[in-house]
């Protein structure tokens, strides 16, 4: 999950002119910023990806080896493709476009670096299927995962999934642990669904290995942790790899569109719920390179009372912020205020934070932001986030339920599982 050290450019001139660098006098200070109590880490600044064109993104991944941005990017032709571009908006590259056989009319999203920054691992939409909307980013229908050389010279399917209209199965959502030895990714289990309208999902951990210059994916373990057993979502592991970080809609009576981040340590079966919004919406969680903080999206500040028909529509309605919490799930803070009238970030228009992803050095965030155009539409662009100590500029007073709550509002750990409920199977 995002883990690593890498060697910077000196920083020569300021973020205004090279959005992707630190600025000089800034660097030590950013550097030690995970070390800090939440209520000392501001936003220091945000400036957009410097490279043409890149609109429509769903999910980013930060490379600590190659120094590169991975993301996926939806084109006019309506499909997802994955591309690699630098930091600085250099050497934007396609490596998708030539799967064999063509791949025009199918998705591939979804993507994550190999520890080595080698490889890249993504969800691609399987060939012969003709469920557009359910085969992209979000949900993951008929789709099976795909590793790929970083410049894209070569593909290989590592999972095989059927094509299935009843009871669809699926992978997406993939990421690699930090020894590049584990491959963790959200599945669709083909099971029927209880009340969600995307099927059944659950965890899946598998051993991955490189052999005879192939990859292998072995041992496939599937989790359902929690009550519900429907909506799961995969993020990483911690940089030990002792942990694995999701959302879930965990609670009995918790609508799948009602997610909580999560983690599940190695050998246990009970997940602990870190960030619980009782009829909220957190997701996108991301941990920093060092271990001790953990950035996600929430709407837990806003009233949302209608997300279409069983929570179908969020992308019309949903506004939620950037947050960090320390990896216990301990004091969370809200950093951005793009809702926020009067804020400068706040430009009139709904928005709401999507995927992360840390910088190598743990100074700055890869975010995606969704930003309402007309109709309820949005767009998505990546931003860099630079994180700091104290307020670098002013910004809005908190709102209420922006700090950490007290000791009696802390949600209450889960009730004992019901009798009937089926193990989970330890990792």
């Amino acid at each position: 999950m995002k883990t690593g050290l890498c060697r910077w450019f000196a920083a020569v001139l300021c973020v205004g002119l090279f959005p992707g660098l630190t600025p000089p006098g800034r660097a030590a200070e950013a550097a030690a910023v995970t070390e800090l109590p939440n209520s000392r880490i501001f936003v220091h600044d945000m400036t957009p990806l410097p490279a043409s064109n890149v609109q429509n993104v769903s999910m980013v991944d930060w490379s600590p080896k190659a120094n590169q941005l991975v993301f996926d990017r939806m084109g006019l032709s309506q499909y997802y493709n994955v591309y690699t571009v630098t930091p600085e908006g250099f050497r934007l590259n396609c490596l998708t476009l030539d799967r064999d056989p063509a791949t025009a009319q199918l998705h591939e999203y979804s993507p994550s670096w190999h520890p080595s920054g080698n490889f890249i691992v993504f969800s691609g939409q399987n060939r012969g299927s003709t469920n557009y909307r359910r085969s992209g980013p979000g949900t993951g229908w008929h789709c099976n995962l795909w590793l790929g050389k970083a410049d894209g010279s070569q593909l290989w399917q590592i999972t095989d999934l059927a094509t299935r209209y009843g009871n669809p199965m699926g992978a997406t959502m993939p990421t690699f642990s930090p020894d590049g030895k584990k491959l963790l990714w959200t599945a669709f289990t083909g099971k029927p669904a209880a009340r969600t309208a995307f099927e059944q999902r659950s965890l899946c951990l598998a051993d991955f290995d490189i052999k005879d210059g192939k990859p292998v994916v072995a041992n496939e373990q599937y989790f359902q942790p929690g009550r519900r057993r429907e909506f799961y979502e995969t993020y990483g592991f911690s940089p030990d790899g002792n942990r694995i970080l999701f959302a879930a809609n965990a609670e009995q009576d918790q609508p799948w569109y009602c997610m909580d981040i999560c983690t599940i340590d190695r050998g246990e079966t009970e997940l602990k719920v870190l960030a619980s919004n009782v009829g909220g919406w957190d997701r996108y969680a991301s941990v920093s390179p060092d271990g001790r903080k953990i950035v996600w999206s929430s709407s837990r500040t806003f009233m949302i009372p209608f997300l279409g028909p069983g929570g179908t529509d969020w992308e019309r309605y949903l506004r939620a912020e950037l947050w960090i919490m320390d990896a216990d799930g301990g004091s969370p803070r809200q950093l951005t205020f793009f809702n926020s009238y009067g804020a400068k970030e706040n430009n009139g228009r709904r928005a709401f934070v999507g995927d992360t992803a840390w910088s190598p050095d743990g100074t700055r965030l890869a975010m995606v932001l969704y930003r309402e155009t007309r109709n309820f539409d949005v767009v998505s662009e990546i931003v860099f986030v630079t994180l700091g100590k104290d307020p670098f500029k002013e910004r809005p007073a908190p709102r209420p339920g922006t700090e950490a709550p007290s000791e009696e509002e802390k949600p209450q750990e889960p009730a004992e599982k019901p009798n009937g409920t089926p193990p989970v199977p330890k990792w």
